[in-house]
């Protein structure tokens, strides 16, 4: 059955081959009904992980099998998502893109959700993607999801093709050794949101990683998993209904859309300083050109 919409499933993979095998079986059960390509971006080093990969075949549309290129993990993570991105949005030419990181599962689900919230949301100015993370309780309802100004999920989250090329690649890989991926993108991110559903499709079992908590007991872990969904119904439509969500002690901030005309004004300056620049540049090329 093939998907209305043109994604692409990027998983960054490394050195945890139990975690890696446990992702991919969660990616594939959840894109079975869609078949959405599944791309792998892998640093070599790590021959357990290769023979998962390897193990796994042809259900991998496309493997990237690259060399470390930095000393600390940090900037090879940042590096080696920009470069899936780069090689989902340009090459695939993928509408969205669903990336996780190797010590993720996703609820089978995920692809359907992220379909229908992308139908229905796509089009308006301020959608820029897909939180996946929820910590709210397993009381809410499944097929709900809120509307956030927030920043990326780094472990489990799609963008869009439109906030995607809102960047430069070529900055996003030169920025990879010294700043956090996330952190490139969090201003735009949040001059709009990010949809986000008010029970988790993933759970996360990187206590060992660069940026969680190193305690798989740490309320973190626990309430994601709480709020899991693990169950999958094909004849379940996702709306929109605002709940309260905290990441950590920290309350997420909701869309209004009270704040609109000032977000407008925001945006057409941009874009008047943008042409502006543009419209000199031209001029004094075409001065240059007659002299």
């Amino acid at each position: 059955m093939k998907s209305q919409s043109k994604g692409s499933i990027l998983l960054n993979a490394f050195s945890r081959p139990n975690q890696i095998n446990d992702c991919l079986e969660s990616l594939i059960q959840a894109n079975s009904k869609a078949n959405h390509p599944i791309v792998v971006v892998y640093q070599k080093g790590n021959s357990e992980s290769k023979k998962v990969l390897d193990d796994f075949g042809d259900l991998i549309t496309h493997r990237l099998d690259i060399e470390g290129l930095f000393a600390s993990s940090l900037p090879n993570i940042n590096f080696n998502r920009v470069l899936g991105y780069q090689f989902c949005f340009e090459w695939l030419g993928a509408d969205w893109v669903l990336a996780v990181e190797e010590d993720v599962v996703i609820s089978p689900d995920t692809v359907n959700f992220i379909e229908q919230v992308i139908k229905k949301e796509n089009g308006k100015l301020f959608f820029r993607g897909i939180n996946l993370g929820s910590r709210i309780s397993s009381s809410k309802d499944v097929s709900t999801y809120s509307k956030l100004r927030f920043g990326l999920h780094g472990q489990c989250s799609v963008l869009t093709s439109k906030t995607w090329n809102h960047f430069e690649a070529s900055r996003l890989l030169n920025n990879s050794v010294k700043r956090p991926f996330d952190s490139q993108l969090e201003n735009y991110l949040r001059r709009g949101y990010m949809a986000t559903p008010n029970r988790s499709r993933f759970i996360d079992s990187g206590w060992n990683g660069t940026h969680a908590p190193s305690n798989p007991n740490h309320e973190y872990f626990r309430q994601l998993e709480e709020s899991f969904v693990n169950t999958f119904d094909s004849n379940l439509i996702y709306c929109h209904d605002q709940a309260v969500h905290y990441w950590g002690t920290q309350k997420l901030n909701e869309f209004r859309v009270a704040g609109l005309p000032r977000e407008l004004i925001r945006s057409l300056y941009h874009y008047l300083i943008n042409l502006k620049r543009l419209t000199l540049n031209w001029v004094d090329s075409k001065t240059k050109n007659e002299s």
